[in-house]
This record gives structure tokens, C-alpha cells and sequence, in this order.
């Protein structure tokens, strides 16, 4: 296995070759092919590439961080749908939110460096909801609110918010008509949620 940063260009770490013999991508439940061993060895690798985007977020190379919080989340998304052993299906779930988190941390500090505020808001949306999504699977209905994660984002979002144009409540508000009208009810709710998180400014 390469090291961290030594990996061959263009070659996928988490490339396994051809599926298992039998292997229907249609049926309901994911083949279980990884074995014990093979969930350590990426997990350990997944730990390697930890340290590295810890680093690389200090260094502000934002680009990196995405590229390896990208890839560990493949890792646990591996593990959790084609571990055969039900312990390695869960040992690596409990980072899920911390690696959302640190990506879109990243994916929002890359934006703000391009000067792109409104997208830097949008990548921190699209990290808190997939926190929620996450939070709302679990057993137990942990407070998503509650979670450092959760108040990392929001709090980078509240210091984002004021830097946009005045305008942006009002095509939220645009936005949010015209998903009503379509009747995409599952959008409209994403927006609502969006201008509730807007700070009130009497407009």
C-alpha cells in the first residue's frame, strides 16, 4: 500500500478490480466481499490520509483536503455497504460527520479564497444537510443541533452571511415561489430551511 502522497498518478486507491462472481447491481441488498483484513487495511489507510488533511487544512491547501476527506468518505461508504463482518460495517460510521464537516469546511474556504462568497455559503448548506440527513438515520435521533460539527458549519455560515448581497433574500424568496408553484415541495423545504437560517435584518 503507498503512502500517503506517494500514491501512482491517476491510479483510484479504492479500486478492487471486477465485482464478486454473481454480482447484481439491481438487488435490493449490497454483496458483502470484504473481509476482516481488508476492512483494517483501509482503515488504516483511511487514518493516514487523516493525519495528511489535518496538515493540509493548516497549510490552506483547501484542494487537498477535499480530494482526501473525498476519499475516506468512499472508504467508509465501502465498508459500511460491502463489509461482510456487521463490526467493520459500523467502526468507521461515527467519523462520518467529522469528515462532512472538515469537507465542507474546505470546500467554503477554498470558495471564499476564489472570492466566492455565495458559494462558499452554498457548500456549507450542502455540509449542514448532509449532517442532518446523517443525524436523522441514526439510532436514537441524536441532536443534530447539538453537535460540534453541526455548530462548526453553522457558526462559519453566521460570519459568512452578512458578506452577501442584499439581494440574496429575495431570490431565496424567488426561489422558494417558484418550487411552490412546481409543486417540488421536498426543494421548497431546503429553501424555507435556507431563509430561516438567514439572520433578520428587517428586510
Amino acid at each position: 500500500t503507498p503512502a500517503p502522497g506517494d500514491e501512482p498518478e491517476n491510479a483510484d486507491p479504492l479500486e478492487l478490480g471486477p465485482p464478486p462472481a454473481g454480482f447484481d447491481p439491481e438487488q435490493e441488498e449490497a454483496p458483502r466481499f470484504l473481509t476482516p483484513e481488508d476492512c483494517r487495511a483501509l482503515r488504516e489507510e483511511a487514518l493516514q490520509y487523516y493525519h495528511r488533511y489535518v496538515a493540509l487544512l493548516v497549510l490552506e491547501d483547501y484542494d487537498g483536503v477535499i480530494r482526501d476527506t473525498t476519499r475516506n468518505m468512499r472508504v467508509l461508504d465501502l465498508c459500511r455497504d460491502h463489509a461482510i463482518e456487521e463490526g467493520d460495517r459500523k467502526a468507521l460510521e461515527q467519523f462520518r460527520p467529522y469528515i462532512l464537516m472538515m469537507r465542507a469546511r474546505a470546500l467554503a474556504s477554498q470558495a471564499l479564497k476564489d472570492s466566492e462568497p455565495k458559494a462558499a455559503v452554498l457548500a456549507l448548506d450542502e455540509g449542514i444537510e448532509a449532517l442532518r440527513t446523517y443525524f436523522s438515520t441514526e439510532e436514537g435521533e441524536p441532536d443534530l443541533e447539538a453537535s460540534r460539527e453541526y455548530q462548526a458549519l453553522k457558526s462559519m455560515r453566521d460570519a459568512l452571511v452578512p458578506k452577501l448581497p442584499v439581494s440574496q433574500k429575495a431570490e431565496l424568496r424567488q426561489r422558494l415561489s417558484e418550487a411552490l408553484a412546481a409543486e417540488n415541495y421536498e426543494l421548497a423545504a431546503i429553501l424555507r430551511d435556507e431563509l430561516r437560517m438567514l439572520p433578520h435584518t428587517g428586510a
